[in-house]
């Protein structure tokens, strides 16, 4: 390799600690850590990520590793857009859909839901956790099918990067997924499932009442 090539590198390894220092200065934590360690923050999160990806790829704990990564950062950004004003960080944690009279509108009753089948765009007038859904219905996914999934090489990291991309915001993934692929088919089964939830609440019930009938 030649020294102009050697340079280069150079140049654009500074060129992005540079710029990973830049985002990682937002943190004050990461800058308390830094000054009490005496090293660079940015080493201390490149090393913390790289042991996590060795932990990940050679299987040690992998399972509790891409959990832990699946549910973290997403509950802390959860609770950070749960309390700020503003909207432009709620996207990715919720999806929103139109008001109008021919979108569907999950929070109406069983009833109206299955009178409502067109699925309208997505606006700022409802908003729903989309993140939250996704990565519910792919453990769910992956419950099912866990003894088959634990024989594919390196599948927490694969997963760990799934989870990735569906929980940053860079790359919105949950939000993709969701509107895409889930939303449609949840729609399509929301009456039956509405359903066959108000005829189990309704024996529930009657169950109840059969019980508290005779005990009198």
């Amino acid at each position: 390799m030649s020294q102009a090539q050697l340079d280069t590198l150079n140049n654009k390894a500074t060129y992005y600690h540079a710029q990973l220092d830049k985002e990682l200065s937002k943190h004050a934590w990461l800058n308390d850590v830094e000054a009490k360690t005496k090293v660079s923050k940015v080493y201390i999160v490149l090393g913390a990520g790289s042991l996590l990806f060795i932990a990940i790829f050679f299987n040690l704990a992998g399972d509790f590793l891409t959990d832990l990564i699946g549910w973290v950062y997403p509950a802390y950004a959860s609770f950070k857009a749960i309390e700020s004003t503003g909207h432009d960080d709620d996207r990715q944690w919720y999806v929103e859909e139109k008001s109008s009279k021919t979108s569907v509108q999950l929070f109406m009753e069983p009833e109206s839901l299955s009178n409502s089948t067109t699925v309208g765009p997505l606006s700022p007038s409802t908003r729903r956790l989309t993140y939250w859904t996704v990565f519910g219905f792919i453990q769910i996914i992956e419950f099912f099918s866990d003894v088959v999934l634990y024989w594919f090489p390196f599948y927490y990291l694969f997963k760990t990067l799934l989870v990735l991309w569906l929980a940053l915001p860079q790359f919105r993934g949950a939000e993709v997924v969701y509107t895409r692929f889930l939303r449609p088919q949840l729609l399509r089964a929301a009456p039956s499932v509405d359903k066959a939830v108000t005829q189990a609440k309704q024996q529930a019930a009657q169950l109840a009442a059969d019980v508290n009938e005779h005990q009198e």
